[in-house]
């Protein structure tokens, strides 16, 4: 999914946009719902991201539907398409399947250069 924050866009106060994926959901009326039936705003945690969700509700553009695709592979794709992690535009902080799951020493945020692109953010 691409998330758009229309209003952000009409007062050009970047980030924007958000790039994610969700496995297990379904689509209505410009919402994602987990399986559980809950509306789905990402499993971002970061300040800024949560403060304009707060704000507005983004607009939602299912950008794939594939079953038979890695959702992380094809997050990760369109998100390398618009280089999101370093895109001011793009509240994106690392790409897809590069921190989802791992922890320990080889977490990326354990990298200064990381770690110091996602203080900025917040």
């Amino acid at each position: 999914y691409w998330f758009t924050f229309e209003d952000r866009v009409k007062n050009k106060t970047p980030p924007y946009y958000y790039i994610g994926s969700k496995l297990n959901c379904s689509f209505e009326n410009g919402i994602i719902y987990d399986s559980s039936g809950k509306e789905y705003w990402s499993s971002c945690k970061q300040k800024r991201f949560l403060n304009a969700l707060m704000l507005q509700k983004p607009s939602v553009k299912i950008i794939q539907i594939d079953d038979d695709l890695d959702v992380i592979e094809a997050e990760r794709k369109y998100q390398l398409e618009v280089n999101a992690r370093d895109n001011p535009d793009y509240f994106n902080l690392v790409y897809a399947g590069g921190g989802f799951g791992v922890s320990g020493e080889t977490h990326p945020a354990k990298d200064p250069e990381v770690r110091e692109h996602m203080r900025l953010a917040n």
